[in-house]
């Protein structure tokens, strides 16, 4: 897919609330009847400069495992829960692209914001998590792969993994990834 043509709004995506709208964002890949869904949690510094998915070196391992299950990456659709790389303010070194990181500083900002509004006596104006941003997009994205299999007459439906707590939780609500690894998780969580 050609990042010039790929509308992120249009898919779903509200980036005018969300924190990280003035970042490169990364459009998913893959054909139209992906045989696999495969969700990560959101681009790295490879992934921001040619804005494809999955190139870095956490892309040549995904590529090396598919070879291995015999799977080419042409028949997967490869996407990220959120678009844009994540990026503190006002820290150095690999650290600021840490999306633990990132995530704890959008709570400890948002924290001082409502203290200060308190202080005010006016309403905050908190930071939106990119994640929320991002979330009717993405299930827009597994929704339009499942009619997809639905209409190949796939029984069992899209095939959908997550690749990280971020991505399992956008997309069934659930945590711990480790825990759930190798079970069905049939149902996506509802959307907010």
């Amino acid at each position: 897919m050609d990042w010039r043509a790929y509308d992120p709004r249009a898919a779903g995506a509200n980036c005018d609330a969300c924190p990280l709208r003035a970042k490169r964002f990364v459009p998913p890949e893959g054909p139209t009847s992906a045989e696999l869904v495969l969700v990560g949690e959101g681009p790295g510094q490879h992934e921001e400069m040619k804005r494809r998915p999955f190139i870095g070196p956490s892309g040549m391992l995904l590529n090396d495992i598919l070879r291995e299950i015999g799977l080419d990456r042409s028949r997967v659709w490869v996407t990220n829960t959120i678009l844009c790389r994540a990026e503190v303010p006002g820290i150095k070194g690999q650290k600021r692209y840490n999306l633990d990181t990132y995530m704890a500083w959008l709570r400890a900002e948002n924290a001082k914001r409502k203290k200060a509004a308190t202080e005010r006596r006016e309403a905050p104006q908190l930071l939106a998590s990119p994640f929320d941003c991002c979330r009717a997009r993405l299930l827009r994205e597994v929704q339009w792969h499942e009619q997809q299999a639905t209409a190949r007459g796939d029984a069992n439906g899209a095939v959908v993994m997550p690749l990280g707590n971020y991505a399992l939780r956008a997309l069934t609500g659930k945590t711990g990834i480790m825990k759930w690894r190798g079970s069905p998780l049939l149902q996506p969580a509802p959307e907010n």
